[in-house]
């Protein structure tokens, strides 16, 4: 449906499309980010708490970092 769409964005793109995802999020079904670039989500998103997905979950924000 491409009045929802599941955006997605590489690099520099990631950050875009966090943004937008943040600002509008009416406009977005989901978001898939690829070396997403310099945001830190905990500073940047106060509401990011790190807790894990579960049934009862409004929204979900997955982090995996390269050790």
């Amino acid at each position: 449906d491409l009045r929802s769409p599941v955006v997605v964005g590489q690099s520099w793109g990631g950050n875009v499309v966090l943004e937008l995802a943040a600002g509008w999020p009416s406009l977005v079904r989901g978001v898939a980010c690829v070396d997403g670039g310099w945001i830190d989500f905990r500073s940047r998103f106060a509401d990011w708490d790190g807790s894990p997905f579960t049934s009862d979950s409004e929204s979900h924000v997955s982090v995996w970092r390269k050790p």
